[in-house]
């Protein structure tokens, strides 16, 4: 009978012990400690007298964000951008366990049970009030960061641990802040760069309408300029044109023109001095020339010197020569000059036919 029991209590002596250490692995995970960490939405606050608010209120809602040390209370509202935060304080916290669900819960000077309900749900009992705040499951990393960022920046402190936000004890809306999320920054960025983007057009459009209306005001000044020069040239007096058609019959008998004639038709280059000379010589001859040439319209150099030979009658390929430029190029400064004075296309003949009524 004895070796018989003996032999049961060996038997069953492995069972026995696996259901033991079973029972122990079981208990170790459910003595696992609660852990705080984390974004808690407030939901309800139960005052003394018994009067309930309930979260979201007035259009906003209470946030707490817990670290390993602190935790950042701020009062958040949703908006069509992003979060509209107003930092409100942040402190150093410890947590003592008291009971399988209960906890003290020191906050700076003070200690307040805490009820764990469940891993989402706790009550804090501070003085004269109930608070119940649930986990939030989804908040995004980066939205947390600039909570805890703006927080510790909004509050002022000697020893960098301050249990009230200095702007939120003065009342001051100020510290209220935008919050964005990774695609609302992406989005509000994209939003500005649109801003940009239409400010700049609109400058464009701007300075677009601003240069139309100088070239139309530019156009009608240099008709003017046309219609009296054609005015002047025929209201001239017979006794004055007489006298400008006996001048330039002896500057073209002239030593001078013959000589420069010589050098036109040889092909010489002119230096800058002789080209002074040509241009005085030629405003003795032909009065007002180079004034009423240049007041229609700006001119390089090398523009105003073709005219200048235009007037002393050489041809496009003597004019060439002296300006060391290919023949086609020559002709089109000449019908450049009459497509900028004249605002239309034309040929070459007709600034040189343009060139000879001044």
């Amino acid at each position: 009978m004895k070796s018989t029991f003996h032999f049961i209590t060996l038997l069953l002596f492995p069972v026995l012990l696996t259901a033991l250490l079973t029972a122990s692995c079981k208990g170790e995970e459910g003595d696992a400690p609660f852990c705080l960490k984390g974004v808690w939405m407030l939901q309800k606050r139960t005052c003394f007298d018994g009067s309930v608010t309930t979260f979201p209120h007035d259009g906003s809602s209470r946030l707490r964000i817990y670290d390993d040390s602190c935790y950042y209370d701020c009062t958040f509202a949703s908006a069509p951008t992003g979060m509209m935060v107003t930092p409100n304080a942040y402190q150093t916290y410890n947590m003592i366990q008291k009971g399988p669900h209960d906890w003290h819960y020191l906050q700076g000077d003070y200690t307040y049970p805490l009820t764990v309900v469940d891993d989402t749900t706790i009550i804090v009992q501070e003085i004269g009030s109930q608070y119940l705040y649930t986990r939030a499951a989804r908040f995004e990393a980066d939205r947390i960061a600039q909570i805890i960022a703006l927080v510790r920046e909004t509050a002022k402190s000697g020893d960098g641990i301050p249990l009230v936000c200095e702007a939120a004890k003065s009342g001051d809306d100020g510290r209220t802040r935008y919050v964005f999320s990774e695609a609302e920054q992406r989005l509000t960025t994209a939003n500005r760069r649109l801003g940009y983007a239409g400010i700049g057009i609109t400058v464009v459009l701007l300075l677009l309408a601003v240069h139309l209306r100088n070239l139309k005001k530019e156009k009608r000044r240099i008709e003017q300029e046309l219609r009296q020069i054609e005015q002047e040239r025929l209201n001239m007096p017979q006794p004055v044109r007489q006298a400008l058609d006996s001048v330039e019959a002896d500057f073209l008998q002239s030593d001078f023109y013959m000589d420069l004639r010589r050098r036109i038709t040889g092909g010489k280059h002119l230096t800058d001095d002789e080209w002074a000379e040509v241009d005085s010589r030629m405003q003795g001859v032909y009065p007002g020339f180079g004034n009423k040439l240049l007041s229609l319209h700006s001119m390089s150099d090398v523009e105003y010197r073709v005219c200048l030979l235009l007037k002393l009658k050489a041809t496009p390929s003597e004019i060439a020569g002296v300006m060391c430029k290919d023949a086609s190029t020559i002709s089109s400064i000449r019908s450049r000059l009459y497509h900028k004075v004249f605002g239309k296309k034309g040929s070459s003949k007709d600034w040189d036919d343009f060139i000879r009524t001044l």
